[in-house]
Order: structure tokens, then sequence, then C-alpha cells
């Protein structure tokens, strides 16, 4: 039991003298470790509040471009209609000038081939004609004076 007493008085005293030696740097180091624990959780506040205000910045914005999307969308949407109902306006004026053109085109045409086909059935007959004077021994040079003129104003 003496051994345990002796121990136990030395451990005390051992104590004590840590303490005493030890009390001023493991205060300051405690005392400084607090400090660099307040400085930092200060800065990662400030930083949260920095980044808060960012996320608020960037969320405001972000409904910005939502509504702005929007908005372009039903814009855009408004001139495609315009746009389709003036395609089909002009494309219904187009094709009915397309029409008209058409038309004219063939009445042209027509009176084209018409033409033609008198110009050549007319020198036609006056070939047939001539043939058929010349046939009957008839005179040359009234025939040729007469089918001559028939044929400038056929022409």
């Amino acid at each position: 039991m003496h051994s345990l007493f002796v121990s136990t008085f030395n451990f005390s005293i051992f104590l004590i003298f840590l303490i005493f030696k030890l009390r001023v740097p493991v205060r300051s180091w405690v005392s400084t470790r607090h400090e660099y624990i307040r400085d930092e959780l200060q800065s990662v506040q400030s930083q949260l509040r920095e980044a808060q205000k960012h996320y608020e910045e960037v969320v405001s914005r972000l409904k910005g471009v939502e509504s702005e999307l929007s908005l372009m969308r039903d814009q855009n949407k408004e001139e495609m209609i315009s746009l389709k109902q003036a395609l089909t306006a002009d494309s219904q004026r187009l094709s009915s000038l397309v029409i008209s053109d058409a038309k004219n085109s063939v009445d042209r045409l027509f009176f084209l081939l018409k033409s033609d086909l008198c110009k050549d059935y007319g020198i036609e007959v006056l070939d047939r004609v001539r043939v058929i004077f010349e046939e009957k021994n008839t005179v040359h040079r009234t025939t040729d004076c007469f089918l001559d003129q028939i044929q400038e104003i056929a022409l």
C-alpha cells in the first residue's frame, strides 16, 4: 500500500508540475486555436452569405429568362401564324395569276396554231388551184398574177 501511496503522490506532483509548466503554452495554444476556428467560422459564414446572394441573383435571372423565353415563344408562334396566313394569301393570289397567264398563253398559242394552219391550208389550196389551172390549160400569166396577189394577201 505504501508503494501505491508513493506512486500516487509522485504522479500528483508530476501532474502539478505539468499543469504549472504547461498551463501558459496550452492556454495560448487553445486561445490561438479558438481564434483560428472563430475566424474560419466567420469566413465560412461570409462565404455562405455571398453564395446565397449569388444564388438568389441566379434564380432571379433564371426566372427572368424563363419569362423571356415564354414571351419569345409566344411571339414566334404569332409570327409563324401571320407568315402562314401571308404565304397562303400570296399563294392564292399567285395561283390565280398563274391560271390567268396559262389561259392567256393557251389562247395565244391556239390563235397562232389556228393562223399557221389557215396559212398552211391556204397555201395548199392555192397550190391545188394552180395545179388545177395548169391542168385546164388556162392562161398562165393571168393565173400567176392572180395567185401571187392572193399569196400576198394570205401572208
